[in-house]
């Protein structure tokens, strides 16, 4: 998948926001719903992957407020 649609803005420790990936790049993603509870909070699990690193994060629907759940690099 094109980059663009996958760099997600996070918001690091110190209060800026970062974006991770390259806009222009080709990632291998896959996305999950998942329902807590009794259905009403839908969350989504992204994962990410480049030739040197994986990303795994969490987000709601539209993408919005995300989350980093791990980022690690080769």
């Amino acid at each position: 998948m094109n980059g663009v649609y996958v760099n997600l803005s996070y918001r690091m420790p110190n209060g800026k926001n970062l974006k991770l990936l390259d806009d222009n790049s080709i990632y291998l993603c896959n996305q999950v719903e998942c329902e807590f509870n009794d259905g009403s909070i839908t969350r989504c699990f992204g994962l990410v992957a480049g030739l040197d690193f994986i990303l795994v994060s969490e987000y709601g629907e539209n993408c919005s407020n995300p989350e980093i759940v791990i980022y690690k690099r080769r």
